[in-house]
C-alpha cells in the first residue's frame, strides 16, 4: 500500500512589480491612511488643527490619486478593478461632489462619522487582502502584472460600468434635491419622479381660521381650477392676493412667465381661471368671498432689489435660448451679485411676508376664514409665525401643480 502524499502549503503570492502595482499600493495606503485620518478627526470634533490639517492634506492626495486610478482602470487591465474600481468612484465621490446626497439621508456629523468609519474599514480590509508581511516587510500581491497593458474588452466593461454609476448616481442625485426642495418649504413644495405638488393647510384659533395655500407662478390649469374650486362655501372668508404692484412702472421689463409657460405646455397663473375669478371679485365685491390685494409695492423695495428684479425679468422675458444664456454668461449682469441677491432675497421674503401677516391680522374676525395663496416659499414662515399666536393645525391636501 503506497503511503499518502504529503501535502505542502500553496506557494505564497508573487510580490507585485511595475507601475500598476506601485500605483495600486500608493493608493491604498493613502486611502486606507485617509480613512483612519478622518476616524481620529471625527472623534475629536476638529479640536487638533494639526490634525484637521494633516487629514485634508491626504484626502487631497488621495482625491488626486483617485483621478489617476480611475483613468488608468479605463486604460489598462493591469489594474484590478475589483479592488480599486470602488475606492476610486468613493474617494472622487467624497472629495468632488461631497457625498452627496448622503447629507440628505444623515445630519452632516453622523453622516461625516459614517463615510469615515466605512473608509477606514474598506482601506483595512483591502490592505489585508492585498498584501502582507514577507521576510519583515510589506509587500503586494501581485494582482494583474501579467495581464496585456491595454485590451478593447477591459475599455468596453469601463465604459459600460461608469456609464450605469453614472446614471444611477444621477438618479439618486435628483431623489436627493426632492428631499431638499422638501426639507426647505416644510414640504409646502413635494417634487417626485411623476409630477410636483403643493400643500395647502388649514389653521385654527377658536372660531378663526387661516388657509394657507401654496401656490406657483406656472402650473396646470386644474391645478388652478381646484384652487377656485377649494375656496370656502360655507363661511365668509377673504382671499389675500399675493402680486407686487408697481404703481410707479420701476421694473423694466415686469416680471412675467408666459414664455415660460408656454414653452412646457402649462399654464401661467396670470392667465389662469383663479386670476379670473380674482378679477372679477375686485370689480364686483361678494361679501360672501372678498379678494383683497394684500401685497407691497415695487416702490416699498430696495433700490437695489428693483435692479436685480429687473434683470431678472429681463433673464425671463428672453426671446431666445440663445439670448437667455448669454445673459446668465453676462458676469456683469446683477444675477451675478451675491450681495444684490442677499438684499433682494431679504425684500422678496422677509418683507413681505410681514407685511402679509399683517394682513391676516387685519382680516381676522370670529367665524370668517383668510385664505392665502401665496408662492410657497412664503408659507413656512407664515405658518410659524401663525403657531407663536395660538393658532394649530387643523387639516391639509395636497394639489398636484406639474405631471412629469
Amino acid at each position: 500500500m503506497d503511503a499518502p502524499e504529503a501535502r505542502t502549503a500553496p506557494p505564497p503570492l508573487p510580490p507585485a512589480d511595475g507601475f500598476a502595482a506601485r500605483l495600486t499600493g500608493i493608493f491604498l495606503i493613502a486611502f486606507f491612511a485617509d480613512g483612519w485620518l478622518s476616524i481620529v478627526d471625527e472623534f475629536v470634533r476638529n479640536s487638533w488643527p494639526v490634525l484637521t490639517l494633516a487629514r485634508a492634506a491626504v484626502a487631497l492626495g488621495t482625491l488626486g490619486l483617485g483621478f489617476l486610478v480611475f483613468v488608468a482602470l479605463h486604460v489598462t487591465p493591469r489594474l484590478s478593478k475589483r479592488v480599486l474600481y470602488g475606492p476610486a468612484v468613493f474617494v472622487i465621490w467624497c472629495g468632488v461632489f461631497g457625498a452627496f446626497p448622503i447629507a440628505e439621508f444623515f445630519p452632516p456629523e453622523t453622516a461625516g462619522a459614517i463615510l469615515a468609519a466605512l473608509q477606514a474599514g474598506w482601506g483595512s480590509g483591502l490592505m489585508a487582502a492585498c498584501g502582507s508581511f514577507r521576510a519583515g516587510r510589506w509587500s503586494w500581491h501581485d494582482l494583474g502584472s501579467s495581464r496585456p497593458v491595454f485590451t478593447w474588452r477591459n475599455l468596453i466593461v469601463s465604459v459600460v460600468l461608469t456609464g450605469v454609476l453614472t446614471v444611477s448616481y444621477g438618479a439618486l442625485s435628483v431623489e436627493g434635491v426632492f428631499r431638499i426642495v422638501a426639507r426647505e418649504t416644510a414640504g409646502y413644495i413635494r417634487p417626485g419622479w411623476d409630477g410636483l405638488s403643493l400643500d395647502e393647510r388649514h389653521f385654527r384659533r377658536g372660531d378663526e381660521e387661516v388657509r394657507l395655500v401654496g401656490m406657483m407662478h406656472i402650473a396646470n390649469p386644474s391645478f388652478y381650477d381646484s384652487v377656485v374650486a377649494g375656496l370656502p362655501k360655507d363661511r365668509t372668508a377673504t382671499v389675500l392676493l399675493e402680486g407686487v404692484s408697481d404703481r410707479e412702472n420701476l421694473l423694466r421689463p415686469p416680471i412675467r412667465y408666459d414664455r415660460v409657460a408656454r414653452l412646457l405646455g402649462v399654464a401661467d397663473q396670470h392667465e389662469s381661471r383663479f386670476t379670473a375669478e380674482a378679477a372679477k371679485a375686485l370689480s364686483e365685491p361678494d361679501p360672501q368671498l372678498e379678494y383683497r390685494q394684500a401685497d407691497v409695492d415695487v416702490s416699498e423695495l430696495d433700490p437695489r432689489t428693483i435692479v436685480y428684479l429687473s434683470a431678472l425679468g429681463s433673464l425671463i422675458q428672453s426671446p431666445t435660448i440663445k439670448d437667455a444664456l448669454r445673459q446668465i454668461r453676462d458676469r456683469s449682469s446683477p444675477l451675478h451679485d451675491d450681495r444684490l441677491a442677499q438684499v433682494a432675497w431679504k425684500d422678496i421674503l422677509e418683507k413681505r411676508n410681514a407685511h402679509i401677516l399683517g394682513e391676516i391680522e387685519a382680516a381676522l374676525r370670529p367665524g370668517h376664514t383668510v385664505v392665502v395663496p401665496w408662492g410657497a416659499l412664503h408659507l413656512p414662515e407664515i405658518e410659524a409665525e401663525l403657531e407663536k399666536r395660538g393658532f394649530k393645525e387643523s387639516a391639509r391636501k395636497s394639489r398636484r401643480a406639474l405631471e412629469f
